[in-house]
Parts: C-alpha cells; structure tokens; sequence
C-alpha cells in the first residue's frame, strides 16, 4: 500500500484513478490544481505522485520544476493527452519519471506504479 497523490484538473480523470489505485490498495490524495497540489505534496510527502501535463494556472511541468527544487524526489507519473517527444527526454525529465498517455491504461498505469514503487521506496513516516 502506497500514499499516492493524484494531481489533475479534470474530475472525470481523478475519479477514474481514485477507484483503481483503492482497488489496488492504494490510499488516494487528490489535487485540482497546481497550486494545491504543490501544497499537498509538501504536507502529505506521498510515495508517489500522478500528474496531469496540461492544467489551467500552473502546469505539470512547472509544480515538477517546483517539487524538484525543494528536494522532492519521489516518483511522478505524468499523464498528458499531448504526445510530445520533448517529454520523454532524459535531460528534460531525469528518473524516476514516466509518461504516459491520456486517457490512462489502467492495467498499464498499475504496473507502471508498482514498478516504481519497487525501485523507488520512500522512507517510512
């Protein structure tokens, strides 16, 4: 069992992924924005975030910007509708990140987490 944030504007998304990652036996913290979600990955320090690209105010890859400044560095799944190859570049977005395509394979999106939960254990609480 993990402590997964899910950051995304899209409501339909974050509920989607909130039913699978309880049915997987995950605990779930969900964010609107951003801004909020930045602020719960402070307070919460999750073991793994899952984070829409493109969102209104402030996007996916300024709060990874942010979260990486201030030390963070659990695993992020990005999710974005929007296949860029600018992405996917290691210098851009340095491990343990992954993109996936929007909407979610949730078979894929599982084992992806699991994997990377694996590789990349955070300290306990």
């Amino acid at each position: 069992m993990a402590e997964i944030l899910v950051i995304d504007d899209s409501v339909v998304i974050r509920n989607a992924l909130r039913a699978e990652l309880i049915r997987a036996g995950h605990v779930v913290h969900e964010a609107v924005d951003g801004v909020e979600g930045i602020r719960q990955a402070q307070n919460l320090k999750p073991d793994l975030i899952i984070l829409d690209v493109v969102m209104p105010a402030m996007d996916g890859m300024k709060v990874h910007a942010q979260l990486r400044r201030s030390s963070q560095t659990l695993p992020i799944v990005f999710l974005s509708a929007m296949a860029s190859q600018t992405y996917k570049n290691p210098e851009f977005c340095p491990s343990p990140d992954v993109f996936l395509p929007k909407p979610p394979d949730m078979d894929r999106l599982l084992k992806v987490i699991t994997l990377l939960l694996k590789q990349y254990p955070q300290p306990k609480r």
